[in-house]
């Protein structure tokens, strides 16, 4: 008896011996996979033109006040080309925009509210004189910002082109933009193509890396060609750096450079519950006949939450008289019913003309 206890807790002792030499073999085998699992990981440009997507609706029903700068430096030599400085509200439907002129007291300024927009210049930034006015056709808008068909907001359009939502949008949203091109326009593209897309570690930070290429048959104003780009995937996937070819101009007079881009961002700033890019900048080393060229353009922003008090975005903000405005828009909307019920008779009237001619014709065959 005391011999088969014996024989049974030696055959124990194995057994548990080969369940620890089993486990530790299970433990290495599995801290071995994990990484090659982890390399096969590859990001998806659909996962970010969804948060894009979502970002921009967050900044076109924010409202949000901009004071920023635009510099141009030669790094050769450290002297600047300018140094502009600019302030921005966006409000819904109301929008703002002052421009510094570089070296001078002048001011330019663009606004948009419900009613009209309008343009006026500043010589010495405190009496202003009025540009132009811009009274829409319909002033009863289905929606607040209307921009040029490469923006990624094309489909947020309303009833008028505005210059101060547009400004305003593109500072706002400068974490999506390489040079002056939108990103997600350009990714939807059929020009724009795919390389390769990883992961990569930056700073602590998980980004990801994708190469393209990028020739597009359109080359006026669209200056970035094949290169990479980095996508932060914890911050609306917004661009974290950048490395491309750029070109403008064709045949003799074409010229090319290459530009790097590096974007810093704070999340949740100032109660905006969005990343703000509060720094960007762009290094443009030419090359072939543009080799002396080594310059930095650099957009810097601070951005708050603006009060947005409706008689802020007026003429009589700026020591300017209101204008005379149509009452309601009646006419218009009646001269839109009429046209549009002229135009149904008429095709009334052409199709009982063309049955009546068949008609006749079936009737004298």
């Amino acid at each position: 008896m005391l011999s088969l206890l014996l024989q049974t807790r030696r055959m124990s002792g194995k057994c548990n011996f080969i369940a620890v030499w089993i486990l530790v073999f299970a433990i290495l085998w599995l801290t071995s996979v994990t990484p090659l699992i982890a390399q096969d990981e590859k990001p998806n440009l659909g996962d970010a033109k969804q948060a894009w997507s979502k970002y921009i609706d967050a900044v076109l029903n924010g409202k949000y006040r901009i004071e920023g700068q635009y510099i141009h430096t030669n790094l050769n030599d450290g002297s600047l080309f300018f140094d502009n400085k600019f302030e921005m509200t966006l409000c819904g439907e109301n929008a703002l925009s002052i421009g510094h002129v570089f070296g001078t007291d002048r001011r330019a300024l663009k606004v948009s509210n419900s009613k009209y927009r309008f343009r006026a210049e500043s010589e010495d930034a405190k009496t202003w004189k009025r540009k132009s006015l811009d009274v829409p056709f319909q002033l009863e808008r289905q929606a607040v910002v209307s921009l040029p068909p490469d923006d990624p907001v094309v489909s947020r359009a309303g009833a008028f082109q505005s210059d101060a939502h547009r400004s305003a949008i593109k500072a706002l949203c400068r974490g999506l933009i390489i040079w002056e091109n939108w990103f997600p326009a350009m990714v939807d593209s059929s020009d724009f193509k795919i390389q390769q897309a990883s992961y990569v570690h930056d700073n602590g930070k998980k980004l990801a890396k994708f190469e393209f290429l990028y020739q597009p048959k359109d080359w006026h104003n669209n200056i970035p060609r094949d290169g990479w780009v980095t996508l932060d995937p914890n911050a609306y996937w917004l661009i974290a750096s950048a490395e491309l070819k750029g070109e403008w101009g064709e045949g003799e007079s074409q010229e090319s450079a290459i530009l790097r881009i590096e974007n810093k961002y704070e999340k949740n700033f100032d109660g905006t519950q969005i990343p703000i890019l509060i720094q960007q900048d762009i290094f443009v080393k030419g090359s072939g006949k543009t080799s002396d060229v080594n310059d930095l353009w650099t957009h810097k922003y601070v951005v708050s939450i603006a009060d947005c008090r409706p008689d802020e975005f007026t003429l009589t903000a700026f020591g300017l008289p209101e204008p005379e405005l149509p009452k309601q828009g009646i006419g218009a909307r009646w001269m839109i019913i009429v046209g549009n019920l002229l135009l149904a008779a008429a095709a009334v009237i052409f199709v009982a003309i063309t049955l009546w001619k068949k008609s006749r014709t079936n009737a004298s065959a």
